[in-house]
């Protein structure tokens, strides 16, 4: 009777720690990332860009797919996370329309720097001109959420590049960081807010290669694939 006791508390016991170690919070599920490139490539290095942010997410465990045109298919309702990198969207008008609508039904979307102009409708706000180039000091101003983790004030570059004149038509846009433009005036460079039932995340930093392999600038998409990934109600 005790040996039958003690192989149930034992067979128990390796149940329940299976159990806690697939529920563990500290190893988040892996997600699966779509990547729309901007291939043929127009001002930026987006040949080389689009495949270094698909092996910096899959060093993070992630399942990435990189498409080398920016439209969407049928099948991209079974993504977790869009990853915008163009500034030319490559499908028709009512392509881009799926986009936005598989983004209001609760698809994340990360956007990157030019890449803005497909969707400025899902980000709720847009810049009037561009800005400083070259070394840019960054601040974070909300230091209270989760993209924002683990960055610090940092300086963004090499060669980057923020766009300034920023005006928001959308009242739920929460600024996450600002960078100093040329006349020491500063400009928000990443915000977040939902469209639909989806989380949006922008930044306007990573012009360059080497500024999209700054670590704070890893760090800061790497949070927001993260975040995003969960939709609003």
């Amino acid at each position: 009777m005790i040996t039958r006791l003690l192989f149930f508390f034992a067979v128990f016991a390796t149940s329940l720690s299976a159990e806690v170690r697939a529920a563990d919070p500290e190893k988040p599920r892996p997600l699966r990332v779509l990547i729309l490139s901007g291939v043929p490539e127009t001002h930026h290095d987006y040949k080389n860009q689009c495949p270094n942010m698909q092996k910096a997410l899959e060093a993070q465990g992630h399942k990435v797919t990189l498409r080398d045109k920016a439209m969407v298919e049928k099948k991209d309702a079974d993504f977790d996370v869009l990853v915008l990198m163009s500034e030319k969207w490559r499908g028709d008008q009512q392509n881009r329309k799926e986009f936005l609508d598989l983004v209001r039904e609760g698809k994340g979307l990360v956007v990157i720097h030019m890449a803005y102009v497909p969707c400025v409708e899902a980000l709720g706000g847009k810049a009037s001109r561009n800005g400083k180039t070259g070394d840019i000091k960054v601040e974070v101003t909300d230091r209270k959420h989760p993209i924002t983790a683990g960055v610090d004030d940092f300086t963004a570059g090499p060669k980057d590049e923020l766009y300034a004149g920023v005006k928001f038509q959308a009242d739920d846009v929460r600024v996450l960081a600002r960078g100093q433009d040329t006349l020491g005036t500063w400009e928000p460079i990443a915000w977040v807010r939902s469209h639909g039932k989806g989380r949006v995340f922008y930044t306007s930093l990573g012009h360059s290669t080497p500024s999209q392999q700054n670590p704070a600038f890893v760090k800061l998409v790497s949070n927001a694939v993260r975040w995003v990934s969960e939709k609003d109600r």
